[in-house]
């Protein structure tokens, strides 16, 4: 599938398709693959885990996409556990395990089409910035990420945004066990493990009636703070809208 666009004229079509891949416990992932434009070069590979978790990357008009294609970057989008549109068993499939089964399984989607040779980026929002701070925690393998209003740290989630029940069900609350799980898949609480040069773009957006906001500014200056001296990492925070 291709669009017209700016970064995509006619002459030049940047296409996406879908491609199945098989986890070791036998859990089938759809990833959605975005291919440079031809004849452009290929500048790398860019992972881009969608937020949620349970939505869904789809064969959609994506810019991002378009202009990362148009510059000679294959895109790598999957669709893992706990996306939406494969039925309630693979929905709930990450829940108690975030940042662990669901990144692996985009781990395993970048193995799949990635050239050893070529540059690997990651980029992602909301919790998909969640899975780019908890890889960047956990391995070295990226030249560069972008983590934009990331899910990051599930107690400053909890305590400051307005879906504390997004944490109850993911987590089952936050005591106890839960606490236990909390602390394992905090992303926050890996980065001493960074050296990922990391861009962390926030960007003061309200949600609608209740004053609070559903990604605080806060804890992007938290991750700026608490990785300051570990890799190189910039905070970039915009007006509300």
């Amino acid at each position: 599938m291709s669009w017209r666009s700016e970064h995509n004229p006619p002459a030049a079509r940047a296409t996406i398709e879908s491609r199945w891949l098989r986890c070791p416990d036998g859990l089938d992932i759809e990833t959605l693959i975005g291919s440079p434009v031809p004849d452009r070069g290929t500048a790398g590979v860019v992972l881009n885990p969608h937020g949620g978790p349970h939505a869904r990357t789809t064969f959609e008009y994506r810019p991002e996409w378009q202009a990362l294609q148009a510059h000679g970057f294959l895109v790598v989008g999957p669709n893992y556990r706990g996306s939406d549109g494969y039925g309630t068993i693979f929905l709930d499939a990450s829940r108690f395990d975030l940042g662990g089964a669901d990144l692996r399984d985009c781990l395993r989607a970048l193995d799949e089409v990635s050239d050893a040779a070529a540059p690997e980026f990651i980029m992602g929002s909301s919790y998909g910035g969640f899975l780019v701070v908890r890889a960047i925690g956990t391995t070295s393998r990226f030249r560069a990420a972008v983590a934009q209003n990331a899910a990051a740290d599930i107690w400053s989630l909890y305590g400051q945004s307005d879906i504390p029940g997004w944490v109850d069900w993911e987590y089952g609350g936050i005591l106890g066990a839960a606490a236990d799980r909390i602390h394992a898949g905090n992303p926050l609480e890996n980065l001493k493990q960074a050296s990922t040069p990391t861009l962390v773009p926030a960007r003061r957006r309200r949600s609608s009636g209740s004053g609070r906001t559903r990604s605080p500014v806060a804890r992007g200056a938290a991750r700026a703070r608490r990785a300051d001296s570990i890799c190189p990492l910039s905070a970039r925070i915009s007006p509300a809208s």
